[in-house]
């Protein structure tokens, strides 16, 4: 008879995983604990930078059925990335104002490093989007 370390850890039982195979499924829930939470949703994204990479984010974003709303200082860019289906342009490089239907969930911004700060500050301050991040 074999022991529980000689079989894979798809063959061992869940009483025989160590805490490396455990997998979510074999947790028991603890009474009283809160209630797992639920992955929010990602509905909207301000790409600010539609370079290779801001693009390559947007283009990843549309199929997952999420809005993507494009801007950037180069309004010839924008309209580049807008034409392969990677979102639509926001006139007036970083708007003065966030996207229709309020501020997206997240803004983007995949500018040169030296950009990002001040990048930043002005999508704030135009209430853009309730979360930031940056590629750089």
């Amino acid at each position: 008879m074999s022991s529980p370390a000689d079989r894979s850890p798809a063959e061992r039982t869940p009483a025989d995983r160590t805490p490396a195979d455990r997998t979510p499924a074999d947790r028991t829930p603890v009474a009283g604990a809160p209630a797992a939470a639920t992955t929010p949703t990602l509905a909207s994204v301000i790409v600010i930078g539609t370079g290779l990479i801001g693009t390559s984010v947007a283009l990843a974003l549309r199929p997952r059925g999420v809005t993507v709303w494009l801007a950037d200082s180069d309004p010839a860019a924008a309209r580049l990335a807008a034409d392969i289906g990677a979102g639509t342009v926001l006139p007036g490089g970083v708007p003065a104002g966030p996207p229709p239907g309020g501020p997206a969930d997240v803004a983007v911004l995949a500018v040169p490093p030296q950009a990002v700060a001040p990048t930043l500050a002005r999508a704030q301050a135009a209430g853009l989007a309730r979360w930031y991040t940056d590629v750089a």
